[in-house]
């Protein structure tokens, strides 16, 4: 069972790790775009809810291949309207 909890621990370990050196990657266009899974994931949205908001809030993205990605400015704009005090 320890044999178990370690390897668990390892796995878990090389995620992080491969997730971390994704986000060190191209820190200057990160600056200005963020993958879609990146953003769904902070937001806390699945797939419909992001791509509903995409269009309700006319975020701004592009797409490489079937990758999508959003533009940082266009999100935080929305994100500063909505803000209450």
């Amino acid at each position: 069972m320890e044999q178990n909890t370690i390897e668990k621990l390892a796995t878990q370990l090389e995620e992080l790790n491969e997730k971390l050196n994704t986000q060190l990657l191209c820190p200057e266009l990160r600056k200005i775009w963020t993958p879609k899974d990146d953003l769904k994931a902070f937001m806390g949205f699945a797939d419909t809810q992001m791509a509903t908001n995409t269009k309700k809030y006319k975020f701004v993205t592009t797409k490489i291949g079937k990758r999508i990605f959003y533009q940082n400015e266009s999100v935080l704009k929305i994100m500063n309207s909505n803000q209450k005090d």
